[in-house]
C-alpha cells in the first residue's frame, strides 16, 4: 500500500514539473516574421496605451519601477503612427525588461515630402508630438533630456533628423537618434543608431546617407560621435523596407543601450 502511495505522489510531482515548462499564456504574441520565440517574451514589462494632449502613445515599462532605477527613456514611432508595429514593440519590450521606459507614438503628422514649407511644418509637428510624450514621462519620473533617445521608422526618422540638423531642436542635447529605414548626414551632432536594407535609395537621398556608408563617414568626420553610434546595412532585405527579425531587434536593442552607456 505504501509503495502505491509513493508511486502516485511521484506521478503527481512529475505532472506538475511538466506543466511548469510551458506557461499558460505569453504577454506578447509572436510575430509571424520573427524567426523563433526568444526568452525575452517571458516579460516583466507591460504595454499600455494612454493619451496626453490629444497625442496617443503606448508605454512599455515594468509596473511600479522606482524612478531612480530607470536607465533611460526611448521615444519611437512608425512612419504611419501605428502603435502595434511589431519591430518597435519587440525592441520596446526588450529594453523595458532592462529598466528602460519606451514610448511608441501615434504622431498624427501627414507626410509632405515635396513642398519645403510643409516639410518644415511636419518636422516641427513631429518634434512637438515627441515633446508631449517626453514631458508626460518627465512629470512621472523626473527624466532629463540627457537620459532620452528619440527615433523612428522612415518618415518619422527623417523628420526628427531634419529637425536635429536644423540646429533648432528641443532634443539637441538628447542621448542620440534612432533611425530605422531612414538616413541623415555625416555632420550630425549627436550619436546615431541606424539600420537600413541594401539598395535603400530613399535613405540615401536628399543629402542623407545611411547604414555602412554613414558609419564610415562618421568615423572620418567625428570619432567621438562615431564611437557612440551603431550603423549598419542589413543583408536580410533590399529597398526601403524593414524586417521583423531577431537580428534587427538585437541590433537596435544593443545600439540603443550603447547610447546610454558610453
Amino acid at each position: 500500500m505504501k509503495q502505491k502511495i509513493i508511486l502516485i505522489a511521484l506521478c503527481v510531482i512529475n505532472l506538475n514539473l511538466k506543466a511548469q515548462k510551458h506557461p499558460p499564456s505569453l504577454p506578447y504574441k509572436k510575430h509571424t516574421n520573427i524567426q523563433q520565440i526568444p526568452k525575452w517574451m517571458l516579460s516583466k514589462a507591460n504595454y499600455s496605451i494612454v493619451s496626453q494632449n490629444a497625442i496617443q502613445f503606448g508605454i512599455f515599462e515594468i509596473p511600479g519601477i522606482p524612478s531612480n532605477e530607470i536607465r533611460g527613456m526611448v521615444i519611437l514611432s512608425n512612419y504611419d503612427g501605428n502603435l502595434q508595429e511589431p519591430l518597435l514593440k519587440a525592441v520596446g519590450q526588450k529594453l523595458a525588461d532592462d529598466k528602460y521606459i519606451v514610448c511608441i507614438i501615434n504622431h498624427q503628422v501627414n507626410q509632405d515630402w515635396v513642398d519645403e514649407t510643409k516639410w518644415n511644418n511636419d518636422c516641427q509637428k513631429m518634434e512637438d508630438a515627441y515633446k508631449v510624450v517626453y514631458y508626460a514621462q518627465k512629470t512621472r519620473h523626473n527624466i532629463t533630456l540627457n537620459k532620452v533617445a528619440i527615433g523612428g521608422v522612415s518618415f518619422s526618422g527623417f523628420t526628427l533628423q531634419s529637425k536635429i540638423n536644423s540646429g533648432n531642436s528641443f532634443f539637441a542635447s538628447c542621448r542620440g537618434l534612432v533611425l530605422i529605414a531612414s538616413g541623415t548626414n555625416a555632420n550630425i551632432a549627436i550619436p546615431v543608431v541606424n539600420i537600413v536594407c541594401e539598395n535603400d535609395i530613399e535613405s540615401n537621398s536628399y543629402g542623407n546617407i545611411a547604414g555602412n556608408t554613414l558609419m564610415s563617414q562618421l568615423n572620418q568626420n567625428n570619432t567621438v560621435i562615431a564611437a557612440k553610434s551603431s550603423c549598419i546595412t542589413s543583408s536580410e532585405c533590399s529597398g526601403h523596407n524593414t524586417v521583423q527579425s531577431i537580428a534587427w531587434v538585437n541590433f537596435l536593442e544593443n545600439g540603443i543601450k550603447k547610447l546610454f552607456t558610453l
